[in-house]
Protein backbone atom coordinates (compact mmCIF):
# COMPACT_ATOMS: atom_id res chain seq x y z
CA UNK A 1 0.00 0.00 0.00
CA UNK A 2 1.23 3.17 -0.84
CA UNK A 3 1.41 6.17 1.40
CA UNK A 4 -1.70 8.29 -0.47
CA UNK A 5 -3.64 5.00 0.03
CA UNK A 6 -2.45 4.27 3.01
CA UNK A 7 -3.42 7.78 3.96
CA UNK A 8 -6.78 7.69 2.27
CA UNK A 9 -7.77 5.16 4.10
CA UNK A 10 -6.92 6.44 7.31
CA UNK A 11 -9.29 9.01 6.86
CA UNK A 12 -12.02 7.44 5.83
CA UNK A 13 -14.56 7.11 8.13
CA UNK A 14 -15.27 3.27 9.23
CA UNK A 15 -17.38 1.45 7.16
CA UNK A 16 -17.47 3.86 3.96
CA UNK A 17 -16.20 2.55 0.44
CA UNK A 18 -12.68 3.04 -1.08
CA UNK A 19 -11.00 6.91 -0.62
CA UNK A 20 -9.38 8.05 -3.55
CA UNK A 21 -5.74 9.79 -2.74
CA UNK A 22 -6.37 13.30 -1.70
CA UNK A 23 -5.02 14.28 -5.36
CA UNK A 24 -7.26 12.39 -7.40
CA UNK A 25 -10.75 13.99 -7.20
CA UNK A 26 -9.35 17.37 -8.60
CA UNK A 27 -8.04 16.25 -11.14
CA UNK A 28 -11.06 13.76 -12.22
CA UNK A 29 -13.31 16.77 -12.06
CA UNK A 30 -10.83 19.03 -13.90
CA UNK A 31 -11.20 16.42 -16.51
CA UNK A 32 -15.07 15.94 -16.20
CA UNK A 33 -15.59 19.92 -16.49
CA UNK A 34 -12.84 19.99 -19.69
CA UNK A 35 -14.14 16.97 -21.40
CA UNK A 36 -17.76 18.28 -21.55
CA UNK A 37 -16.90 21.75 -22.68
CA UNK A 38 -14.83 20.01 -25.51
CA UNK A 39 -17.25 17.39 -26.23
CA UNK A 40 -20.03 20.16 -26.72
CA UNK A 41 -18.92 23.84 -27.23
CA UNK A 42 -21.44 26.21 -27.47
CA UNK A 43 -24.56 23.68 -28.01
CA UNK A 44 -25.81 24.51 -24.54
CA UNK A 45 -27.69 27.20 -25.76
CA UNK A 46 -31.01 27.34 -28.16
CA UNK A 47 -30.01 30.23 -30.65
CA UNK A 48 -33.44 31.82 -31.40
CA UNK A 49 -35.05 31.36 -27.64
CA UNK A 50 -34.56 33.32 -24.61
CA UNK A 51 -30.99 33.23 -23.82
CA UNK A 52 -30.82 36.57 -25.88
CA UNK A 53 -32.10 38.84 -22.82
CA UNK A 54 -28.88 37.25 -20.91
CA UNK A 55 -27.07 39.19 -23.50
CA UNK A 56 -29.02 41.83 -24.80
CA UNK A 57 -29.69 43.55 -21.54
CA UNK A 58 -25.91 43.52 -20.26
CA UNK A 59 -25.28 44.84 -23.78
CA UNK A 60 -27.31 47.70 -23.66
CA UNK A 61 -26.39 48.91 -20.11
CA UNK A 62 -22.37 48.53 -21.77
CA UNK A 63 -23.77 51.26 -24.38
CA UNK A 64 -25.17 53.66 -21.70
CA UNK A 65 -28.54 52.35 -21.02
CA UNK A 66 -30.05 52.10 -17.17
CA UNK A 67 -31.78 49.15 -15.82
CA UNK A 68 -35.48 49.84 -15.59
CA UNK A 69 -35.11 53.35 -16.55
CA UNK A 70 -34.45 52.19 -20.47
CA UNK A 71 -34.48 48.69 -19.89
CA UNK A 72 -37.78 46.52 -18.73
CA UNK A 73 -36.62 44.07 -16.07
CA UNK A 74 -38.22 41.71 -13.24
CA UNK A 75 -35.41 40.70 -11.98
CA UNK A 76 -32.74 42.53 -8.95
CA UNK A 77 -30.32 44.28 -10.71
CA UNK A 78 -27.36 41.97 -9.86
CA UNK A 79 -26.75 40.21 -12.46
CA UNK A 80 -27.23 42.64 -15.71
CA UNK A 81 -24.55 44.60 -14.08
CA UNK A 82 -22.79 41.53 -13.03
CA UNK A 83 -22.66 40.69 -16.59
CA UNK A 84 -22.49 43.77 -18.12
CA UNK A 85 -18.94 44.56 -16.15
CA UNK A 86 -17.14 41.18 -17.80
CA UNK A 87 -18.94 42.61 -21.27
CA UNK A 88 -16.82 46.16 -20.79
CA UNK A 89 -13.89 45.11 -19.85
CA UNK A 90 -13.68 42.09 -22.60
CA UNK A 91 -16.00 42.70 -24.96
CA UNK A 92 -19.56 41.84 -25.66
CA UNK A 93 -19.24 38.57 -26.81
CA UNK A 94 -21.17 35.54 -25.89
CA UNK A 95 -18.03 33.40 -25.15
CA UNK A 96 -17.04 36.23 -22.83
CA UNK A 97 -19.86 35.12 -20.16
CA UNK A 98 -18.96 31.57 -21.06
CA UNK A 99 -15.84 31.65 -19.33
CA UNK A 100 -17.37 33.80 -16.49
CA UNK A 101 -19.97 30.84 -16.13
CA UNK A 102 -17.89 28.48 -16.18
CA UNK A 103 -15.21 30.30 -13.18
CA UNK A 104 -18.69 30.46 -11.16
CA UNK A 105 -19.29 26.51 -12.16
CA UNK A 106 -15.58 26.03 -10.72
CA UNK A 107 -16.32 27.81 -7.63
CA UNK A 108 -19.29 26.55 -6.58
CA UNK A 109 -17.94 22.68 -7.07
CA UNK A 110 -15.13 23.75 -4.69
CA UNK A 111 -16.95 25.13 -2.22
CA UNK A 112 -19.03 22.35 -2.79
CA UNK A 113 -16.82 19.29 -2.97
CA UNK A 114 -15.54 21.19 0.92
CA UNK A 115 -18.48 20.71 2.69
CA UNK A 116 -19.69 17.41 1.19
CA UNK A 117 -15.91 16.27 1.67
CA UNK A 118 -16.19 17.13 5.90
CA UNK A 119 -20.18 15.42 5.85
CA UNK A 120 -19.08 12.76 4.13
CA UNK A 121 -15.90 11.13 2.68
CA UNK A 122 -13.77 12.01 -0.94
CA UNK A 123 -15.45 9.39 -2.44
CA UNK A 124 -19.16 10.85 -1.88
CA UNK A 125 -17.93 14.61 -2.68
CA UNK A 126 -15.58 13.28 -6.00
CA UNK A 127 -19.20 11.10 -6.92
CA UNK A 128 -21.57 14.56 -6.21
CA UNK A 129 -19.27 16.94 -8.51
CA UNK A 130 -19.35 14.55 -11.23
CA UNK A 131 -23.32 14.85 -10.85
CA UNK A 132 -23.17 18.28 -10.43
CA UNK A 133 -20.93 19.00 -13.76
CA UNK A 134 -22.74 16.26 -16.05
CA UNK A 135 -26.14 16.67 -15.44
CA UNK A 136 -25.81 20.52 -14.43
CA UNK A 137 -22.61 22.44 -15.28
CA UNK A 138 -23.05 21.64 -19.12
CA UNK A 139 -25.94 19.29 -19.41
CA UNK A 140 -28.48 20.03 -22.24
CA UNK A 141 -31.07 17.26 -21.69
CA UNK A 142 -34.43 19.92 -22.88
CA UNK A 143 -34.68 20.41 -26.72
CA UNK A 144 -34.16 24.25 -25.77
CA UNK A 145 -31.42 24.28 -23.84
CA UNK A 146 -30.73 27.74 -21.60
CA UNK A 147 -31.08 25.30 -18.10
CA UNK A 148 -27.41 24.58 -17.69
CA UNK A 149 -24.99 26.67 -15.14
CA UNK A 150 -22.83 27.44 -18.48
CA UNK A 151 -25.61 29.10 -20.29
CA UNK A 152 -28.70 29.36 -17.92
CA UNK A 153 -31.83 31.23 -18.76
CA UNK A 154 -31.56 33.50 -16.13
CA UNK A 155 -28.66 34.51 -14.32
CA UNK A 156 -30.15 35.00 -11.65
CA UNK A 157 -30.43 31.48 -10.69
CA UNK A 158 -26.76 30.54 -11.29
CA UNK A 159 -25.46 33.50 -9.45
CA UNK A 160 -28.05 33.48 -6.49
CA UNK A 161 -27.73 29.80 -6.00
CA UNK A 162 -23.51 30.08 -6.13
CA UNK A 163 -23.85 32.87 -3.67
CA UNK A 164 -26.27 30.76 -1.57
CA UNK A 165 -23.30 28.04 -1.59
CA UNK A 166 -21.01 30.68 -0.38
CA UNK A 167 -23.13 32.02 2.43
CA UNK A 168 -23.45 28.33 3.46
CA UNK A 169 -19.81 27.70 3.55
CA UNK A 170 -19.55 30.53 5.59
CA UNK A 171 -21.31 30.14 7.94
CA UNK A 172 -19.76 26.01 8.28
CA UNK A 173 -16.42 27.97 8.78
CA UNK A 174 -17.92 29.96 11.36
CA UNK A 175 -19.62 26.99 13.15
CA UNK A 176 -16.13 25.40 12.91
CA UNK A 177 -13.93 28.46 13.91
CA UNK A 178 -16.52 31.59 14.94
CA UNK A 179 -15.17 34.76 13.48
CA UNK A 180 -17.21 38.29 13.10
CA UNK A 181 -15.58 38.50 9.73
CA UNK A 182 -17.12 35.41 9.03
CA UNK A 183 -20.09 36.63 9.64
CA UNK A 184 -20.03 39.91 8.32
CA UNK A 185 -18.74 37.91 4.72
CA UNK A 186 -21.96 36.20 5.43
CA UNK A 187 -24.35 38.71 5.47
CA UNK A 188 -22.90 40.37 2.73
CA UNK A 189 -23.16 37.61 0.53
CA UNK A 190 -26.95 37.77 1.46
CA UNK A 191 -27.09 41.27 0.58
CA UNK A 192 -25.98 40.15 -2.82
CA UNK A 193 -28.76 37.01 -3.62
CA UNK A 194 -31.16 40.00 -2.61
CA UNK A 195 -30.63 41.53 -5.17
CA UNK A 196 -31.15 38.28 -7.58
CA UNK A 197 -34.17 36.85 -6.87
CA UNK A 198 -36.45 36.29 -4.24
CA UNK A 199 -37.27 32.27 -4.48
CA UNK A 200 -33.13 31.83 -3.85
CA UNK A 201 -33.08 34.83 -0.98
CA UNK A 202 -35.80 32.88 0.65
CA UNK A 203 -33.73 29.67 0.41
CA UNK A 204 -30.40 31.76 1.73
CA UNK A 205 -31.84 33.32 4.22
CA UNK A 206 -33.38 29.92 5.80
CA UNK A 207 -30.34 28.08 5.59
CA UNK A 208 -28.07 30.50 7.02
CA UNK A 209 -30.15 30.94 10.12
CA UNK A 210 -30.59 26.98 10.58
CA UNK A 211 -26.82 26.67 10.26
CA UNK A 212 -26.65 29.80 13.32
CA UNK A 213 -28.79 28.39 15.32
CA UNK A 214 -28.09 25.00 15.21
CA UNK A 215 -24.67 26.01 16.45
CA UNK A 216 -26.34 27.57 19.23
CA UNK A 217 -28.04 25.12 20.45
CA UNK A 218 -25.25 22.41 19.93
CA UNK A 219 -22.65 25.01 21.86
CA UNK A 220 -25.34 25.85 24.54
CA UNK A 221 -24.53 29.24 24.24
CA UNK A 222 -27.95 31.30 24.43
CA UNK A 223 -30.43 33.31 22.77
CA UNK A 224 -28.22 36.24 22.85
CA UNK A 225 -25.24 35.59 21.24
CA UNK A 226 -27.73 34.09 18.54
CA UNK A 227 -29.28 37.40 18.44
CA UNK A 228 -26.59 39.60 17.70
CA UNK A 229 -25.03 37.27 15.45
CA UNK A 230 -28.40 37.35 13.26
CA UNK A 231 -28.97 41.17 13.98
CA UNK A 232 -24.27 41.53 12.73
CA UNK A 233 -26.16 39.43 9.44
CA UNK A 234 -29.00 41.10 8.85
CA UNK A 235 -27.59 44.84 9.35
CA UNK A 236 -24.22 44.25 6.66
CA UNK A 237 -26.99 42.23 4.85
CA UNK A 238 -28.52 45.78 3.83
CA UNK A 239 -24.84 47.26 2.98
CA UNK A 240 -25.00 45.83 -0.61
CA UNK A 241 -29.35 46.64 -1.40
CA UNK A 242 -28.80 50.22 0.02
CA UNK A 243 -25.58 50.73 -2.46
CA UNK A 244 -28.03 49.46 -5.38
CA UNK A 245 -30.58 51.41 -4.58
CA UNK A 246 -28.30 54.72 -4.23
CA UNK A 247 -26.40 54.12 -7.25
CA UNK A 248 -30.20 53.58 -9.17
CA UNK A 249 -31.53 56.60 -7.68
CA UNK A 250 -28.76 58.57 -9.17
CA UNK A 251 -30.25 58.03 -12.77
CA UNK A 252 -34.25 57.92 -12.22
CA UNK A 253 -36.93 59.05 -9.23
CA UNK A 254 -36.01 57.56 -5.83
CA UNK A 255 -39.72 55.43 -6.14
CA UNK A 256 -38.48 53.95 -9.35
CA UNK A 257 -35.20 52.97 -8.05
CA UNK A 258 -36.63 51.12 -4.82
CA UNK A 259 -39.02 49.00 -7.54
CA UNK A 260 -36.14 48.12 -9.00
CA UNK A 261 -33.66 47.47 -6.45
CA UNK A 262 -36.33 44.95 -4.89
CA UNK A 263 -36.58 43.26 -8.50
CA UNK A 264 -38.75 40.13 -8.14
CA UNK A 265 -40.25 41.11 -4.58
CA UNK A 266 -42.68 43.72 -6.20
CA UNK A 267 -43.96 40.91 -8.11
CA UNK A 268 -44.34 37.85 -5.46
CA UNK A 269 -47.63 39.97 -4.23
CA UNK A 270 -49.12 40.56 -7.44
CA UNK A 271 -52.16 38.63 -6.81
CA UNK A 272 -53.30 38.78 -10.25
CA UNK A 273 -49.91 37.71 -11.89
CA UNK A 274 -49.76 34.66 -9.26
CA UNK A 275 -53.31 33.82 -10.58
CA UNK A 276 -51.83 33.07 -14.03
CA UNK A 277 -51.71 29.74 -15.55
CA UNK A 278 -48.06 30.14 -16.38
CA UNK A 279 -47.04 30.96 -12.96
CA UNK A 280 -49.75 28.50 -11.04
CA UNK A 281 -48.49 25.84 -13.09
CA UNK A 282 -44.67 26.47 -12.39
CA UNK A 283 -45.00 27.14 -8.98
CA UNK A 284 -47.12 24.02 -7.78
CA UNK A 285 -50.32 26.19 -6.84
CA UNK A 286 -52.89 25.39 -9.48
CA UNK A 287 -53.64 22.04 -7.78
CA UNK A 288 -51.78 21.83 -4.52
CA UNK A 289 -53.00 18.30 -4.39
CA UNK A 290 -51.75 17.24 -7.22
CA UNK A 291 -47.99 18.13 -6.97
CA UNK A 292 -47.54 16.76 -3.62
CA UNK A 293 -48.93 13.47 -4.94
CA UNK A 294 -45.96 14.39 -8.06
CA UNK A 295 -43.60 14.84 -5.31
Amino acid sequence: MTDSSASAAMDAPEGSLWQPPAWLPPVLLVLIGAGMLWWNPDAWIHPLVDYGRELYVPWRITEGAVLYRDIAYFNGPLSPYFNALWFQLFGTNMHVLTVVNVAIIAGVLALTYSMLVRIGDRFSATCAGAIFLLLFGFQHTDYLGNFSWVAPYSHEMTHGIGLTVLAVWLVSRYVARPSTILLVGTGLTLGAVFLAKPEVFAAAVLAVGVGLTAKAIASGSGFAPLLRQLVLVAGTGLVLPALALLLLASAMPFGEAFIGTMGGWVHVTNKELMALPFYSDGQGTKDIAASLAVI
